[in-house]
């Protein structure tokens, strides 16, 4: 099986394969190069080391570099290099067999077949995977950029950027741009007296979900919950846990996740206005610690989500179950 993130682009999906892409970040303000390869936007202080941005639409030739607010920023290790990739949004990781992966059919034409590695099959039509052997056009020139010090350039080169590539941005897009550069570039110091937290890793249907350690009271199975009359669809009925009426919930059309949980007899206990709630689950899959200033807004329009963590290759939302419960019950 092989994982890839699945992101936006000028209208179409792509995937690139998850092994390659270190962070998801949304788009902070660039410093803009003289004389630049074309597909390079600029450069971004990275947590103290400089990394290159190119556009992947101007790479693909789908489109002139133009940059929203909400654009995504993928990070990915390439050939051992880090470079930034601008695409419009991360969406989510799908996992995949490799008889579902199939050579680059004819009606998908250059210049955009040349940088496939393939297309994956799913029920909906086929994905594209780009190659990232082929992001780059001018290898040695756009990781040259990398020993620039963006410090010494940054002063004479911000204003560029607007100008260049997001003329419409308004007062408030510029000062997001501006924070999430700032952010960036101090993430390793604070990093070292950040906050990190416990998160317990869930999988619900084909996806998985990090949860807060403190919001958790207890997991639990269950067997035949009673049903309960003229309840939501994401209610699934009532069990009883040591005398007290327990509620299970069924979160996954709430987030809107790919698919509800299969096995049905797991639950983790959360409390939601003084009232137990049983969260249904497939398993539990793990414990890790979290570093908050490393989180990534992706998803975070969703209520209750607190923004997404690449873990072990894979994009977990990470969900405040309170929060989402709370406007539901």
């Amino acid at each position: 099986m092989s994982s890839y993130l699945k992101f936006q682009l000028s209208g179409q999906f792509y995937a690139i394969s998850v092994a390659v892409v270190e962070e998801i970040l949304l788009l902070p303000e660039l410093i803009t190069i003289p004389d630049a390869p074309a597909d390079v936007l600029g450069l971004l202080d990275y947590r103290g080391k400089t990394l290159p941005v190119i556009h992947l639409a101007k790479r693909l030739g789908i489109a002139q570099p133009q940059c929203q607010v909400t654009d995504s920023l993928l990070v990915i290790n390439w050939q051992g290099n880090k470079l930034g990739v601008v695409v419009n949004q991360a969406e989510d990781i799908i996992t995949t067999s490799e008889d579902q992966i199939d050579t680059i059919p004819a009606e998908i034409q250059p210049p955009i077949s040349l940088f496939l590695a393939g297309v994956c099959r799913l029920e909906d039509g086929i994905l594209p995977l780009i190659n990232p052997d082929h992001i780059v056009r001018a290898p040695e020139e756009v990781m040259a950029l990398a020993q620039f010090s963006a410090a010494e350039i940054e002063a004479s080169r911000l204003g560029d950027f607007y100008e260049k590539y997001v003329a419409d941005a308004t007062a408030n897009d510029r000062a997001k741009f501006y924070e999430r550069r700032l952010a960036i570039a101090q993430v390793e110091q604070e990093q070292q007296s950040g906050e990190s937290l416990p998160f317990v890793l869930v999988n619900i249907g084909q996806e998985t979900i990090g949860l807060p350690l403190k919001q958790i009271r207890e997991f639990i199975n269950f067997v035949h919950p009673t049903p309960i009359p003229f309840a939501p669809n994401y209610v699934v009925g009532d069990v009883t846990l040591r005398g007290e009426i327990l509620t299970l919930v069924d979160i996954s059309a709430i987030l809107g996740l790919s698919a509800p949980p299969i096995a049905k007899s797991q639950a983790v206990v959360t409390e939601v206005k003084q009232q137990k709630i049983g969260i249904l689950i497939d398993q539990v899959e793990d414990v890790v610690n979290i570093n908050t200033l490393s989180v990534s807004q992706t998803f975070a329009d969703k209520s209750g989500v607190m923004g997404s963590a690449l873990l072990m290759d894979k994009l977990v939302q990470l969900v405040e179950p309170r929060q989402v419960l709370a406007e539901y019950l």
